[in-house]
């Protein structure tokens, strides 16, 4: 579990390694179903995972110490303070909170520092997981140093589609799989690897349900709408998605009040 510091501040936990990516046996195939719930049809995304190679260990470039000319160093000079080196909360400094305020994309920085207020305020729910454990495609594989642990109901993700947008996947007390997507775009490569890793243990098949949600009416705030649905699974569970319309234009602030707070508060609703 993770502990806040006397400043409020959220101190990462580490994340195990994990020694494959699917728990299934590799004689078998994993079949990965997404559900539309308004449409009630079933569409099998991928079900040949197993080629994949996905526990490598990204390369590191080697530099021999021979090599390092110590005459060509420069000196360094005393460098001036930015808003990058004045600590905020968790992993962000002052310049994360005048992204958050000036309308910029949020980083895995804040999604991070957010899920681990969320896992403190919430030990009886699962996942949390750092965002940075997705896999990344590499010379045309896939690879990832540790991945995401398989997780125990109830549990949510954030998560990174590997396409500059972000999605919230929970798992209920009854074992639904459900993915909130504030764009309602198509699985990712990247994401289904993750949906896998996470809920795919020792199962043939892998269903996903995909409830109709409130769309963001920009290109930038998904990572507001991840937050503020993950948020409202950990306090009243998961009801479905249309009931619940958020006031985009206040949710930021309402971010950065419960991030300095150390306490989430239901975002603001019309």
């Amino acid at each position: 579990m993770t502990t806040p510091s006397t400043n409020g501040s959220i101190k990462p936990n580490k994340t195990p390694k994990i020694s494959t990516v699917f728990s299934t046996p590799k004689s078998k195939k994993l079949e990965l179903s997404v559900i539309e719930e308004d449409a009630g049809e079933t569409h099998i995304i991928d079900e040949k995972k197993n080629s994949t190679e996905i526990n490598k260990s990204l390369p590191v470039k080697k530099r021999k110490i021979d090599d390092i000319n110590l005459d060509e160093m420069e000196t360094p000079t005393k460098k001036t303070k930015t808003l990058s080196d004045l600590p905020w909360i968790g992993y962000c400094s002052e310049q994360h909170k005048q992204n958050i305020l000036n309308n910029n994309y949020l980083c895995s920085d804040i999604i991070i520092s957010t899920q681990n207020l969320l896992k403190f305020e919430f030990p009886e729910i699962n996942g949390f997981q750092e965002t940075t454990l997705a896999p990344v495609k590499l010379n045309g594989k896939w690879v990832s140093e540790t991945g995401f642990q398989s997780q125990e109901s109830p549990s949510l993700q954030i998560h990174h589609n590997g396409n500059a947008h972000w999605v919230l996947s929970l798992q209920t007390r009854d074992g639904n799989i459900y993915l909130l997507d504030s764009l309602s775009l198509n699985l990712t490569t990247s994401l289904e690897y993750q949906l896998t890793q996470i809920y795919g243990k020792d199962k043939k098949k892998l269903i996903i349900r995909i409830p109709d949600v409130q769309k963001q009416q920009n290109s930038i705030d998904c990572g507001l709408f991840a937050i503020a649905n993950a948020l409202e699974f950990c306090q009243t569970g998961f009801k479905g998605g249309t009931h619940i319309t958020y006031e985009q234009k206040y949710m930021r602030e309402h971010l950065i009040h419960c991030l300095e707070n150390g306490k989430f508060t239901h975002f603001p609703k019309k």
